[in-house]
């Protein structure tokens, strides 16, 4: 009986096939893991210029919100000030006449 030999070659090949095979299984591997990293970035990336947009809307809004409170208040501040200006004329003429009404009531009273 033959004792059986043992091919080299052939043991290279299969462990060079297994070991191609992990490659490529890991080349796959990677290139899935990059593709879904991708898409997650892209994900986060349109997320935050939403909500940057989102941040600008809300500043713009408070600022216009404001702008017309402030032109409000502008407003107030010149009514207020042209009746402090005719206040004091206003005050005295009451003053004139309540004088006038208490020197006429107790006129009559006495009389």
């Amino acid at each position: 009986m033959s004792q059986p030999t043992i091919d080299f070659n052939e043991i290279a090949d299969g462990v060079t096939a297994i070991l191609d095979a992990r490659v490529h299984g890991a080349q796959l591997a990677q290139r899935e893991a990059d593709r879904l990293a991708d898409e997650q970035a892209q994900r986060e990336s349109e997320q935050a210029k939403q909500a940057q947009t989102q941040r600008e809307a809300e500043r713009a809004a408070t600022i216009s919100r404001l702008e017309a409170e402030q032109r409000n208040c502008h407003d107030r501040l010149l009514v207020l000030d042209d009746e402090m200006r005719t206040l004091p004329r206003q005050m005295q003429a009451e003053r004139d006449r309540l004088n006038h009404l208490l020197h006429e009531l107790a006129r009559l009273r006495k009389g």
